[in-house]
C-alpha cells in the first residue's frame, strides 16, 4: 500500500521500545507474505524467561494467598460432592407422605403427594 521508503518511516516512528522487532504491514486486502526478523525469535526467548522470573517473584511474594485460596476451594469441592452424592427427595407416587402437595392432587390432577429418593444421582 505505501513505497518501502514510506513503510520504513513509520515502523520506525510507531515500532519502538517493546515493539522494537515489530512492524506493521498495510494491504489491500490481498495476502502478502510477512517477513519476519531474524532477531525476534531470540527475542522473544529473552522477554519470554524474564517473564518468567517476574511471575515467579509475584507467585512467591503471594504464595500464602494462594494456599488459603486453594484450600477453601478444596473445601468447597468437597462440600458440593458430598452433597451431590446424597439422593434428594423429589415428588413420587410413593414414598413419604406430603400434606403440603395434596392440593396439587385435588386440583391439578398430580399423583406425587409422596416424596422419594430420586433414582439417579445428580451430577
Amino acid at each position: 500500500m505505501y513505497n518501502p521508503m514510506k513503510m520504513l518511516e513509520i515502523n520506525k516512528t510507531l515500532c519502538t521500545g517493546a515493539h522494537k522487532l515489530c512492524h506493521l504491514y498495510f494491504t489491500r486486502g490481498g495476502s502478502q507474505t510477512a517477513v519476519i526478523s531474524a532477531e525476534a525469535p531470540s527475542y522473544l526467548a529473552l522477554a519470554a524467561k524474564q517473564q518468567r522470573v517476574k511471575n515467579l517473584a509475584f507467585y512467591k511474594e503471594h504464595n500464602e494467598i494462594y494456599r488459603k485460596s486453594i484450600a477453601k476451594l478444596k473445601t468447597k469441592i468437597a462440600n458440593s460432592m458430598e452433597i451431590s452424592s446424597q439422593r434428594l427427595e423429589v415428588p413420587a407416587k410413593t414414598g413419604t407422605f406430603n400434606p403440603g402437595s395434596v392440593w396439587k392432587a385435588l386440583y391439578l390432577h398430580d399423583p406425587r403427594v409422596f416424596y422419594g429418593k430420586e433414582e439417579t444421582l445428580s451430577p
